[in-house]
């Protein structure tokens, strides 16, 4: 199994020797959209991943490195023999602010004792050697090394809850090693700015502890071509259909949500519809938000996400918390043109009292505005050029 890994490993990075490589992950879809959209425009590109996005039926990555089966020593094996790809790629994406050896640091395994202990002790310290080594191949190698962080890769929890009202660091699950994790998180953010060309943001909160040069960067995982909606609006009757789908209920404001939907429904004879979406591949949610109304998308983390993009292209409204104090980190365009329904969890109830108030042609233009930004915006094939243009690859 594992020679096999090693021969079709070697021979397709071969046959795309000398162009762009995205990896380790595909957070949010994200690098893999971008790879793709390069490959139309004549950027030889490859996405390689650790392991498969779990919201993805299909399999849409050149290169899976581990399998559901594998034991821990074969996928370390994997992982050591793909580290490879830096004698291959002249370009190389980071995702998720992370590389092939991200360190494994000892706050993981503090809980442990004895044998246990020492084993992942040793673990991390090959992990880190291993990490160093990667970065080092890097630089020798004249390797271009582009850096996007996406959430809690960056953010650093201490530093929201002391600067924002509303954050989404406050839900984090982990609390004993707080200032342990946010020291780590500035390290890795250190050690992979020193080979790093260019650095990206996709939420403009983390420009607030990236280094200075980082930019921000729009989502662009979508093809809008496939992301249409002819029927602008599902509404029947009087009611509306109200969507939210969490993938954590604490971070996005689940039970405050539910809340005030309930409270509108007792005082105006249940006029919204909610429908709770959770633990959905991404093939069968689709269908889901295009019999919706609106979506309910989050109310901590002061920005939309990548399933408000979605919706937004379906010519969907979409009410999300925007921290404008953020707005500094945006092209003053994109800022001024946000078309998202500001709400956060101290407002939310008023919020949706006057959305429903709208008429329906009141709603249908709030989500045409949501899909012609989505086009100006979002568009996978802007960023591309974008990112080919400021990156010095040619197209």
């Amino acid at each position: 199994m594992v020679f096999n890994f090693i021969i079709s490993s070697f021979v397709k990075m071969i046959k795309y020797n000398q162009n762009v490589l995205h990896l380790p992950n595909d957070v949010g879809g994200n690098p893999y959209m971008i790879s793709k959209k390069m490959n139309e425009v004549g950027i030889s590109s490859s996405c390689m991943v650790l392991n498969k996005n779990q919201f993805y039926k299909e399999n849409l990555y050149d290169f899976v490195i581990y399998n559901y089966n594998d034991c821990f020593f074969v996928r370390e094996i994997k992982r050591f023999i793909c580290l490879s790809y830096v004698l291959f790629y002249k370009v190389i994406f980071l995702n998720f602010g992370s590389t092939l050896f991200t360190p494994f640091p000892e706050f993981r395994f503090k809980h442990e004792s004895g044998f246990t202990y020492l084993k992942l002790y040793i673990y991390s310290i090959y992990r880190f050697l291993m990490f160093e080594l990667e970065l080092f191949l890097l630089k020798f190698l004249k390797r271009k090394v582009i850096v996007q962080y996406q959430g809690s890769d960056c953010r650093l929890k201490i530093f929201c809850i002391n600067n924002f009202i509303y954050n989404r660091s406050s839900f984090d699950t982990y609390t004993k090693h707080d200032h342990e994790i946010d020291t780590f998180k500035t390290k890795q953010i250190q050690r992979i700015k020193r080979i790093a060309n260019n650095i990206y943001a996709l939420n403009p909160d983390l420009l607030y502890t990236l280094p200075k040069s980082a930019q921000f960067l729009p989502y662009s995982h979508i093809c809008l071509k496939e992301w249409k909606n002819f029927n602008y609006f599902t509404r029947r009757d009087n009611s509306l259909n109200f969507i939210h789908c969490p993938t954590d209920r604490d971070g996005k404001g689940t039970s405050i949500i539910v809340d005030a939907v309930k409270l509108i429904n007792d005082n105006y004879n249940d006029i919204i519809k909610f429908n709770l979406v959770e633990n959905t591949p991404r093939i069968n949610a689709k269908s889901i938000f295009l019999n919706s109304d609106i979506l309910i998308d989050q109310l901590h983390a002061g920005w939309y996400g990548g399933l408000a993009v979605e919706c937004m292209a379906l010519n969907k409204p979409v009410i999300s918390y925007l921290r404008e104090s953020d707005f500094q980190f945006l092209p003053k365009e994109m800022a001024h043109e946000l078309p998202i329904i500001n709400a956060n969890p101290s407002n939310l109830y008023h919020v949706l009292e006057k959305l429903i108030k709208l008429n329906t042609s009141q709603i249908v233009n709030i989500g045409s505005r949501s899909r012609k930004f989505v086009e100006k915006w979002h568009d996978p094939n802007k960023v591309v050029r974008f990112l080919s243009n400021d990156n010095g690859i040619k197209i």
